[in-house]
């Protein structure tokens, strides 16, 4: 029995991140200095995201971003919106920490958010092809150094999605499982088995775009390679990572003075 993939979609947020020469970087390529840990150096420390027992998650699955920002800071107020929040992929969480240790350092480049501008329209068009258009994919939003784009799943042949984002070895093993249990009449155990690969394929593919759109951004740009991260969220998390990052980053311009 062949599994059709149901219609899905999830946000990307594509963040472009310059350093600036004034504020501790020579460039996009230029490491910044490490962190001081002063009275106003805001830092986050990453901890898994506990249940509501009390007890620790799966520190694998997702993580909180807990402000340990000094009160006199002016980018406080801020960074507290970011507790608590979870955070879907496996590199989710690198644009906050490096926006978090090294904040003033990086700032919006309007020539670098330009030539990431030009060059996505053409990514979309290649990642679509990657995924051999199972996946529909829209560019929803724009504003300072991040870029939102919606990916939809469409319905597709779940075993030839598993091949594109897991390989054909995942794809043949899940298929010998299914025929197998087709054999055995195993009607409950098929159905869980779907939701389980469902589930599966979802964080594949999110994953497998967190790794590959900024290497296909950098073959379309002119220039120097652009330094960026991406960030996958459901629907429900979309609009408050959103607010919350547009926020933090008004604040690292406005103390950046730009």
């Amino acid at each position: 029995m062949a599994v059709t993939t149901p219609s899905y979609s999830f946000y990307l947020n594509i963040i472009i991140l310059t350093a600036n020469p004034a504020v501790g970087g020579g460039g996009p390529n230029t490491p910044s200095p490490a962190p001081t840990k002063s009275a106003n150096s805001p830092t986050d420390v990453m901890v898994p995201v506990g249940k509501d027992d009390g007890s620790e998650g799966d520190s694998s699955s997702s993580l909180a971003v807990v402000p340990t920002t000094p009160k006199n800071s002016s980018a406080a107020a801020i960074n507290a919106l970011f507790s608590g929040h979870k955070i879907v992929g496996s590199k989710s969480n690198n644009a906050f920490q490096k926006m978090s240790e090294r904040a003033n350092a990086y700032i919006s480049n309007k020539t670098m958010i330009s030539r990431a501008a030009v060059a996505l329209p053409e990514t979309i068009q290649k990642i679509m092809t990657e995924f051999q258009n199972a996946i529909n994919v829209q560019r929803r939003f724009t504003q300072g150094p991040v870029f939102v784009l919606e990916v939809s799943v469409l319905p597709t042949n779940a075993v030839s999605l598993l091949e594109c984002v897991q390989g054909k070895e995942s794809a043949e093993h899940y298929t010998r499982v299914v025929e197998g249990l087709e054999a055995l009449n195993c009607k409950e155990t098929l159905k869980k088995l779907e939701e389980d690969i469902m589930k599966s394929i979802t964080l594949s593919l999110q994953t497998k775009l967190i790794e590959i759109i900024p290497n296909i951004i950098n073959e379309e740009v002119k220039g120097s390679p652009l330094d960026m991260d991406c960030i996958a969220l459901e629907d429900k998390e979309e609009a408050r990572w959103l607010y919350t990052f547009l926020a933090f980053n008004e604040e690292m311009m406005k103390e950046a003075k730009i």
